[in-house]
């Protein structure tokens, strides 16, 4: 494509110039449906976002790549979930985007435990359920009663193409009367 031609005063504005200003700047679509139907030939390395989804993508070879590389999943839970011991529980779980392209990512299962009186074990899991590539990732913690303590988990792994992945984050509480969790999960899309 190469650097656009400059305007000079009194040029007139041609229909060529004006369309590879289009295809140079980020375009607004409500949804992929309303992108697709309306540009049928972008060039590689074309921009847009769709509304629906707030997500911004890329064009090439391949198609249409979504950007986003850091994205929030699952969310905060809100309230208590209250976990009796010996039991696991899982507290949030989310299927993650597919990607035309092989990726690498990193997955993170944070949050806070709270205990009520008494000692306790709590092992925080990360799941990832990827087909071929399953993982599972927990460390046992030991705390004190009366406490909220920080836990989190983290696994980066080698994506295929059009992968389907599953990511869980759950929680066994080993020994001890309760525990209470609030936490999220979050992904990072490296490359």
């Amino acid at each position: 494509m190469g650097l656009t031609p400059t305007v000079i005063d009194g040029a007139i504005i041609e229909t060529a110039w004006g369309n590879e200003i289009r295809d140079r700047t980020f375009q607004v679509f409500a949804t992929a449906a309303e992108r697709d139907a309306q540009w049928l030939t972008p060039p590689n390395g074309a921009i847009c976002i769709t509304l629906d989804t707030n997500y911004w993508f890329i064009r090439t070879a391949a198609g249409w790549v979504r950007q986003n590389a850091n994205s929030s999943v699952g969310g905060s839970l809100s309230g208590d979930v209250n976990i009796g011991a010996p039991q696991a529980k899982d507290i949030v779980s989310y299927g993650l985007p597919t990607w035309p392209v092989a990726s690498v990512i990193t997955v993170q299962w944070q949050g806070y435990a709270g205990f009520g009186t008494g000692a306790c074990t709590f092992t925080p899991y990360l799941t990832i359920w990827n087909p071929g590539q399953n993982t599972q990732q927990g460390k046992t913690i030991p705390v004190g009663g009366g406490v909220w303590v920080a836990f989190a988990q983290v696994h980066t792994l080698s994506v295929p193409a059009n992968a389907a992945l599953t990511v869980v984050g759950s929680v066994t509480l080993n020994t001890g009367p309760n525990m209470y969790i609030n936490g999220g999960l979050t992904y990072q899309r490296q490359s």
